[in-house]
């Protein structure tokens, strides 16, 4: 009898641009909380074969993991975000919001070894 080979599902791609520190990426949404002054240490986005777009940024802060934690809960609360996940340790926080078809992630990580915050705020729609 006649068999057809199952059909291949496509890969799953993703093409990532990375862009200058200044530039803000396309899709990033209007508001988030960047510190004043910080260092912006990645700016890219991200295009995945499924029609996702990812916008991200990553900054260096002078603030702690606990006050990140503070400036993004507020953040969400006061800006209609709705938060579906979320947890915080001393040294590790993890956000993950939505409003209006868009996901925000935020991670709050502190290097054990340098003692530097980072932030990483993903956008994806």
């Amino acid at each position: 009898p006649g068999c057809n080979p199952p059909k291949q599902e496509e890969e799953f791609q993703v093409a990532k641009t990375d862009l200058s520190t200044e530039q803000v990426p396309r899709g990033f949404p209007e508001g988030v909380p960047i510190e004043q002054g910080a260092k912006i240490v990645q700016s890219y986005e991200a295009e995945a074969n499924d029609g996702r777009h990812q916008a991200t940024r990553v900054f260096e802060s002078a603030n702690s993991v606990a006050q990140n934690y503070q400036v993004y809960d507020n953040f969400f609360d006061k800006n209609g975000w709705t938060i579906l996940n979320q947890s915080k340790s001393d040294n590790l926080a993890f956000f993950q919001a939505s409003k209006n078809a868009i996901q925000l992630f935020v991670a709050i990580s502190k290097n054990s070894v340098t003692g530097t915050v980072s932030v990483n705020l993903s956008s994806v729609f």
